[in-house]
């Protein structure tokens, strides 16, 4: 009788241990199951961004035909002075249509360029939103009816969300006083 207590000790002390175990592995799958889900959910989200991406600039060849389109109206067609305050009022309100964030807008005084024969106003504007909404802005800032030219971009990501600092210029025939 007393061998037959020491196999059933030990047959429920090897049922608790298989038991222990089969909850201890249950429990580290169920966190890995978990673990890959995630990363599953974040390479769905990165193939969506890069099928966004991807049609966004499926049409490159026509957008180059009509920036030189563009390009050639703009030569021929420069307004005669720049409106400082409408250009901060169009870029402000650019920023908020596209979903971006308005981090500053500055605007620096008109200079004469000699070699182009014109005059260029400098405006520096700061957003922040994410990739598609950036894409969003420089598309609308391309195809206004002004003429806007982005010398210097700078980017900063910050867990997906961008910051841009663009210089922008604006150009006209006439300085604000008016000679040519």
């Amino acid at each position: 009788m007393e061998g037959d207590r020491k196999y059933l000790t030990a047959a429920v002390v090897f049922a608790f241990c298989c038991g222990a175990a089969a909850v201890f592995f249950h429990v580290k799958t169920e966190s890995a199951i978990d673990a890959y889900n995630s990363e599953i959910l974040g390479y769905r989200r990165d193939i969506e961004k890069i099928s966004r991406f991807k049609t966004s600039h499926k049409n490159i060849d026509e957008d180059m035909a009509n920036l030189a389109k563009r390009h050639f109206r703009v030569a021929t067609m420069l307004p005669d002075r720049t409106d400082e305050e409408k250009t901060v009022e169009f870029l402000r309100e650019l920023a908020g249509d596209t979903g971006l964030y308005l981090l500053a807008i500055k605007a620096d005084k008109e200079r004469l360029d000699e070699e182009k024969k014109n005059y260029t106003q400098k405006f520096t504007v700061r957003v922040r939103g994410d990739y598609f909404h950036i894409l969003d802005f420089l598309k609308e800032l391309s195809t206004n009816d002004d003429f806007y030219d982005i010398k210097k971009m700078n980017l900063e990501n910050d867990n997906g969300e961008i910051t841009m600092e663009v210089e922008i210029n604006c150009y006209c025939v006439k300085g604000e006083d008016g000679e040519e």
